[in-house]
């Protein structure tokens, strides 16, 4: 079972970047990773909104990533704490088929590509100030990353997001799904405010 989720991941992961990938092969691998039923249709949602339900019953499928899971750990709490009586509280559910929401992320395992980076900075030497640049690299693996809305018939896909992440996890690793669903969150209280 272990190996099929494994080789369920790296087919989504590399199914998500290839640049000829159809959209209908993607769907089709996400519903193997979520482990949903044919019956259960996933497709595009009309426009990038949340459910206006409060509390909002969010269903995490964040893969065995375990920084991951202590990071949206993390900032569930302080949501709840800081802004749920602005935007809503988030209630953590163990099923799909109790969620409203869907936060999938996945990150290929496997061997990473390195990439380089340059920053720079002062060095104070007698006195005097001298620019210099520090080159360094890190290792990054292939993460997909979706916000979805469920229904009884049709998860919809809200949000999406393909790219790299370095491959050491830190107390940011997740930070660009979370911050992408922060802003639906909050762009849900402006839309019923404003109606």
């Amino acid at each position: 079972m272990k190996a099929l989720r494994l080789a369920l991941l790296m087919g989504i992961l590399a199914a998500a970047t290839a640049s000829a990938q159809a959209p209908r092969e993607e769907i089709s691998q996400l519903r193997q990773f979520l482990e949903v039923e044919d019956s259960l249709g996933i497709q595009l949602a009309n426009s990038p909104s949340l459910p206006a339900a409060s509390p909002l019953r969010v269903f995490f499928a964040l893969g065995l990533d375990m920084g991951v899971r202590d990071n949206f750990h993390k900032w569930l709490k302080q949501w709840n704490g800081w802004d749920a009586q602005k935007y809503g509280a988030i209630v953590p559910v163990s099923t799909i088929d109790s969620a409203e929401v869907i936060l999938v992320r996945i990150r290929a395992a496997g061997r990473p590509s390195q990439q380089t980076a340059t920053s720079d900075g002062l060095l104070i030497l007698g006195g005097q100030a001298v620019p210099v640049a520090r080159t360094y690299s890190y290792d990054t693996l292939p993460v997909a990353a979706y916000i979805l809305r469920r229904s009884p018939r049709v998860l919809e896909i809200a949000s999406r997001y393909v790219g790299t992440a370095p491959a050491e996890e830190d107390g940011d690793s997740g930070r660009e799904l979370w911050d992408s669903f922060k802003k639906l969150l909050k762009a849900k209280e402006r839309k019923s405010s404003g109606s």
